[in-house]
């Protein structure tokens, strides 16, 4: 039976990891971050350097303050902006 998930075996260390994927076939990079090779390793973490394999969680949420802000005439910072008045 199909799940709506991704197995991933950890060749370093063998152990097999289920990461669930979401609508629109999306991983959360944070799920990442329970495939360790012992106690002391912080985690996987993926690296996209250029956003080129990028996903937003949900397009509409985007879509939505973009208009929002055309709508104000108002600007919505981006991670790591900074707003000036």
């Amino acid at each position: 039976m199909a799940t709506n998930s991704l197995t991933i075996t950890d060749n370093r260390t063998g152990k097999k990891y289920e990461i669930p994927v979401q609508d629109g076939g999306v991983i959360r990079a944070a799920d990442l971050r329970q495939i360790k090779t012992g106690a002391d390793d912080f985690g996987l973490m993926s690296y996209d350097p250029a956003f080129t394999n990028t996903a937003s969680t949900n397009p509409g949420l985007a879509t939505n303050s973009s208009a929002v802000a055309a709508s104000n005439n108002a600007h919505v910072a981006l991670p790591g902006e900074t707003m000036l008045s």
